[in-house]
């Protein structure tokens, strides 16, 4: 890693020192009238090899400027509307300040369009893209819906995201988003569809993306902004539910010829809350007879806002290089309420207690990313990139616990509990990482990098009995928890074109992980080293135009969230609490899927995957409190068959309909056994309509689940979720207005069933799904054509 940073950074200074001479290049675009020819698209590329070197587009005047251009022989290729492009081959030897270029009007009859328009939705080696800025679908939408709109993707009533059955990590410009699930389910609301180029849905990552993760990956690729000048966006809305909620967003942009700014800023207030109604019974293992029941209804609510700032900048240094730096910053105050009320009864449902719980929590999350990378291009068809990331999560957790006992009279009786904790948690992460690909041969191409980071957090959570009035050290739920972690990777991929017809990629990623954890208050301790190689292979098959085929395998490791592994409490009740587990341990996952694509437009696939040692949460009963405590645990190796089939057509002009069904057969087996512990079967339907018509878009959105297993031990039940919006383009078609309304009925509930050694629990839950809202964006400036340097890092998801 350390030569490859010495080498690179030789190669660019020896660019630099050697970089010759440079001259300007000036004139005016004139047809062959002698008029000038204004807004005309004005390129210079290398006579040897026609490859770009800049571009402009002339002003009102038809002037142009190429700025620090090197002695050599050039074309400037030209075009306009109306006009035959038109190439001129010059030579730059000294400063050009009265270049005349010559185009000449197109007087055919009938207009000739070359158009490069891709396909609305294109398929490739383990992924399928989503030509967004192909369609209309982006109208007046978010990239939460855009997703529902998207073969594969499901989007539940929470906002929860998941493809082809499995959850999926988010990258924006292949950029982590730092942003848990509710949050990220916010940001992806308060984001503007219109924004968005292209979806990549990538079920099958190749050896190039971290080894992390159960499913795939959603790499949501922005709109680039290459054309000079000031750009930007205002993005606000409000909406109602049964609290209020209002999302604001605003973007801006400035390029130059040799400079890229951008910042963007982000508010957003709102208030959630859930309902939760739960039976629990506690049977006797040993006897199979009922000892205790208990029924808890749960009143939660959350009122959060979030503060968010980005700031960057690229920096072209000449054709070769670039770099640039970024940093965004998050600052999230969080005041949440919980009111828990239980009656617990014999087996013969004679009451035995009754418990009222409030917790009264809240926390100040402060996060901080930085970015600094450098794109060199030694020659053609080779690049080599160089990213650093820090990355900083901050959090001063509180939870305030008051609960009291009383007994079939409601006379109060022993055994409350009153508790109060600090919880402050640091998490920091560096991560470097350099990246080569490059042309072998006409049908060969190579990717290779290396990547090491360092992440460690530590958490200390403080809980006092305050019970005799006095705080007491409360060496029972408190924990100090220090986790330290570097994982070190390297990768190789290699792409070969066979013919036509057939294609095929191999890969292999290799990566070193040193882990350590203390507990300092029960003062233990562990540390892990492993090595473990993932490969990827593709092959696919192009029978005829419109029909494609394709097979592919992966391995992953599935790593424990720094979250899961740290004995945090939380309570619920004084009977109901839970925390994580510093032992846990990672699961690997290995995939293969066969696929079909039936010109762009019906898209089915098979896949079977076996995740081995999955983390399953467990439950454990406290026969003496009559509490019980929640965590994770390695149990079980996981099955799983998906039959996925995807329909995407615009029917008509002004009708796109997509929808999809997924099928599931799950089972659990003993770890490394055959024993069958549970299975069960499930299904998901979609199906997502745009209308459009005279500058109005109208879309409607249903998904219905049968549910089945999530894991080993909790098994979720049926649902359903309705969604539509109408939108309208105003003011020359640069702002949209839109109505919306999420939920309207009220209707999507989560249902959970839980079994695990005696425990069984039936829960349902509510959520503030229901939403109407009324959003307005605004771009201006000129359209976006390209975006800024972005990159990821897999250790801020797992924060």
């Amino acid at each position: 890693m350390q030569r490859s940073i010495y080498l690179f950074v030789a190669l660019c200074c020896f660019s630099l020192i050697a970089e010759a001479q440079k001259f300007n290049v000036s004139g005016v675009a004139k047809d062959d009238a002698g008029v000038v020819v204004p807004i005309a698209a004005i390129a210079l590329l290398h006579a040897a090899d026609s490859s770009f070197v800049q571009a402009e587009t002339t002003g009102d005047d038809g002037k142009f400027n190429f700025k620090d251009v090197e002695q050599g022989k050039y074309i400037v290729a030209i075009q306009a509307a109306g006009y035959v492009k038109t190439k001129q081959q010059i030579d730059v030897n000294s400063n050009m300040s009265a270049l005349v270029v010559a185009i000449a009007k197109d007087n055919r009859l009938q207009e000739v369009t070359v158009s490069d328009k891709k396909p609305y939705i294109e398929t490739g080696l383990g992924k399928t893209t989503v030509n967004v800025d192909q369609a209309a679908t982006s109208a007046g939408s978010n990239v939460l819906e855009l997703l529902r709109k998207s073969p594969g993707v499901v989007v539940d009533g929470n906002g929860n995201v998941s493809l082809k059955g499995n959850g999926v990590l988010i990258l924006v410009d292949d950029k982590q988003t730092h942003l848990s699930a509710d949050q990220l389910a916010d940001y992806l609301k308060s984001l503007p569809a219109e924004q968005v180029a292209q979806l990549e849905l990538i079920s099958q990552p190749s050896s190039k993306y971290d080894a992390e993760g159960a499913g795939g990956i959603i790499n949501i690729k922005l709109k680039k902004m290459k054309k000079r000048g000031l750009n930007g966006s205002l993005t606000s809305s409000y909406g109602q539910g049964k609290y209020p909620s209002t999302h604001n967003n605003f973007n801006l942009n400035y390029r130059t010829d040799k400079v890229n700014l951008y910042t963007g800023l982000g508010y957003l207030h709102a208030t959630g809350f859930m309902n939760q109604d739960t039976k629990r019974d506690y049977t006797n293992p040993s006897t199979g007879m009922l000892t205790t029941h208990y029924d808890q209804v749960s009143f939660m609510k959350e009122t959060f806002e979030d503060y968010s700032m980005k700031l960057g900048s690229d920096y072209t240094v000449n054709d070769k290089l670039t770099v640039g730096v970024s940093a965004d910053g998050v600052y999230h105050p969080n005041h949440e309420n919980d009111v828990t009320r239980s009656v617990i009864t014999d087996k013969i449902n004679n009451v035995v207690s009754y418990n009222n719980t409030t917790n009264k929590r809240g926390f100040l999350r402060k996060n901080i990313a930085a970015n600094g990378f450098a794109k060199y291009i030694p020659a053609k068809d080779q690049q080599i990139d160089i990213n650093a990331d820090y990355v900083k999560h901050t959090s001063n957790n509180s939870q305030d616990v008051t609960a009291q006992n009383y007994d079939q009279q409601f006379v109060p009786i022993p055994g409350d509990v009153l508790l109060r904790s600090e919880q402050p948690s640091h998490i920091e992460s560096f991560v470097a990482n350099a990246d080569y690909t490059g042309t072998l041969s006409k049908k060969v191409q190579m990717e290779a990098g290396l990547k090491t980071s360092f992440t460690t957090t530590d958490d200390d959570n403080q809980f006092y009995d305050l019970q005799t009035g006095i705080p007491v050290f409360d060496t029972v739920h408190s924990s100090h928890f220090v986790y330290k972690e570097n994982i070190n990777a390297a990768y190789a991929n290699l792409n070969k074109k066979f013919s036509e017809k057939v294609q095929a990629q191999v890969g292999f990623r290799v990566e070193n992980a040193n882990i350590s954890g203390h507990q300092y208050v029960q003062n233990q301790s562990f540390e892990r080293s492993t090595t473990n190689v993932f490969p990827t292979g593709y092959i696919s098959y192009k029978a005829d135009d419109k029909n494609e085929f394709q097979l592919n395998y992966g391995r992953r490791i599935i790593r424990p969230s720094y979250r899961e592994l740290d004995p945090f409490i939380t309570f619920i009740s004084q009977y109901s609490y839970s925390g994580g587990n510093p032992n846990l341990l990672p699961a690997f996952r290995n995939y293969i899927e066969f696929s079909h694509n039936y010109n762009n437009m019906l898209y089915s696939s098979a896949g079977f995957r076996k995740i081995s040692n999955t983390v399953n949460p467990v439950n454990v009963y406290n026969a003496v409190t009559k509490a019980v405590y929640g965590t994770e645990e390695n149990y079980a190796d996981r099955y799983v068959l998906q039959l996925s089939t995807n329909f995407n057509k615009q029917l008509f002009a002004w009708w796109m309909m997509s929808s999809s069904i997924d099928l599931y057969v799950n089972q659990y087996t003993i770890h490394k056994g055959n024993a069958r512990l549970a299975n069960s079967v499930g299904a998901d339907a979609g199906m997502q309509n745009q209308f459009t018509f005279n500058g109005w878009t109208i879309d409607t959105t249903v998904y219905v689940a049968t549910g089945g297993l999530q894991n080993l031990t909790e098994r979720n039940g049926s649902s359903i979720y309705i969604g539509c919006g109408i939108a309208k383009k105003i003011l020359k078609d640069s702002a949209t207005i839109k109505l919306s309304a999420e939920d309207p009925f009220d209707m999507y509930r989560y249902t959970l069933t839980k079994d695990w050694q005696g425990i069984h629990s039936h829960s349902v839950m509510g959520y503030a799904t229901q939403n109407f809202s009324l959003g307005f964006t605004y771009n201006f400036g000129k359209k976006f054509e390209s975006r800024q340097h972005e990159h990821n890092t897999e250790e801020a998801g797992r924060m």
